[in-house]
């Protein structure tokens, strides 16, 4: 009975002592495996929150894009040179006003509108363009020229006779007012008469300057 129970007792010892044995080998290799898993773990955390970031920070640059416009700056025509219109000092002008861009406003700052008479000379058009926040986004500008190529014209007074004095000459003539007109004024009229007139015929020419 004795050594029965010492069998027992012996072969309870040898178990507990397998088993010792096996967790004191493996052990080791259950906590590398451990280590290895956690740290599986965390570089898949680390990993996946990289991802995260790159993926909000995209998002944020697309949306602030799409809010963004493509804006392209206003156009204005080429210069315009015209003459004036018959018997006028001016011309009526047209010409196409520039395009805004998208939920802009396009107002002219100077010059004329379209389909206005403009007068001889240069005038400047300025268009401006703002956005629906009122902010300036453009400005352009052109010339407009109405050239008058018309002449002034004018009609000489009546031929004048005078008498000459002791000295076979004629002093303080009145040679008379001549007519004239243009189509914008007249700037001067003058003419090429001498003081003192000589014996016989004399032509006197008048000139006159439009303004």
């Amino acid at each position: 009975m004795v050594k029965k129970l010492l069998q027992i007792t012996l072969k309870v010892l040898l178990v507990i002592l397998l088993i010792s044995g096996i967790s004191n080998v493996a052990y080791p290799f259950f906590k590398n495996f451990k280590l290895i898993a956690d740290k599986d773990k965390s570089y898949n955390k680390t990993e996946s929150l990289e991802v995260n970031q790159i993926d909000k920070s995209d998002r944020r640059t697309i949306i602030s894009n799409s809010n963004l416009k493509t804006t392209l700056l206003i156009t204005c025509p080429a210069d315009i040179t015209v003459n004036n219109d018959m018997g006028v000092c001016g011309a009526v002008v047209t010409f196409t006003t520039p395009t805004p861009g998208a939920g802009n406003t396009i107002t002219r700052i100077a010059g004329l509108d379209s389909g206005d008479f403009f007068p001889v000379g240069i005038t400047t058009v300025t268009f401006e363009e703002r956005d629906d926040s009122n902010n300036l986004v453009s400005t352009c500008s052109f010339t407009v020229t109405v050239t008058d190529n018309i002449d002034p014209t004018i009609t000489a007074p009546s031929n004048v006779s005078a008498t000459t004095n002791s000295g076979c000459t004629a002093t303080g003539v009145v040679l008379g007012t001549p007519i004239t007109s243009d189509n914008c004024s007249v700037a001067s009229v003058t003419h090429d008469a001498p003081s003192s007139f000589p014996l016989g015929a004399t032509t006197v020419t008048w000139t006159v300057t439009d303004g």
